[in-house]
């Protein structure tokens, strides 16, 4: 973070991860660079959970959601998942052994309706904890929710997609700059072929055309070209 911070000063003001990264020193040293964490946490494993149960206990909640999804975005034609959220929200703890900083805490209790043609076919009920440094009176606590949730969207479908189906789990190099550079070059093709598939082609995934099918496509037209594809690509001036 603190190369990142050095090279792009306002890359993020928030950082957020998940329980595996509840740390105290991970939450000073984002702390240290002027930026705001949103971190789930287990239910038993910290005394600030424990102290947030007690505090909250028998009291109404102080947001309450209906219908709602973490993008803001209405399902078409009652068909996908919805949520209805009971949020506690309480700041200033200080019972993080380490954290240099006061807390806030967060308990979500949510309820997860999954609709399939207008039916509701699973409800699904959890309740979690959200502890971050961001203030109340600048962060909503929907907003904290969403930037959650968003979270989990992006390991499930980009970081799972890269996994299954670009080879990044695969390490190629052990150099550090190696590791980041192949790194790099995975998010930027990635990239490319996203906005290649559902912003040039518009149509194609409406038609039904996967991914894995527009890639053959293009290994066989790229197989067939005429020319070798080395003689496409703009070539350096001279000098």
């Amino acid at each position: 973070m603190g190369k990142v911070q050095h090279r792009n000063w306002r890359y993020c003001d928030i950082v957020c991860v998940d329980a595996l990264y509840a740390k105290a020193p991970l939450i000073n040293a984002v702390s240290a660079l002027n930026k705001w964490v949103v971190i789930k946490v287990k239910q038993d494993d910290y005394h600030l959970v424990r102290d947030m149960d007690g505090l909250v206990a028998g009291c109404p909640p102080d947001v309450e959601l209906s219908g709602t999804t973490p993008k803001g975005e209405p399902i078409p034609n009652n068909h996908g998942v919805t949520y209805s959220v009971k949020i506690w929200d309480e700041e200033n703890f200080t019972s993080w052994d380490g954290v240099g900083c006061p807390l806030r805490c967060l308990k979500v209790i949510e309820t997860k309706t999954t609709t399939c043609r207008g039916e509701v076919v699973e409800v699904e009920e959890s309740t979690y904890h959200i502890v971050t440094t961001a203030p109340k009176a600048i962060v909503k606590a929907e907003v904290v929710w969403q930037i959650m949730h968003r979270r989990w969207d992006i390991e499930n479908s980009a970081f799972n997609d890269l996994k299954q189906n670009w080879r990044f789990r695969h390490c190629y190099t052990h150099d550090v700059n190696g590791i980041q550079t192949m790194y790099a070059l995975f998010c930027i093709a990635f990239n490319l072929v996203m906005l290649f598939a559902y912003m040039n082609l518009k149509d194609a995934p409406a038609r039904g055309v996967t991914l894995k099918e527009l890639a053959r496509q293009m290994l066989v037209g790229m197989e067939t070209l005429c020319q070798p594809i080395t003689d496409l690509l703009p070539r350096a001036g001279p000098g």
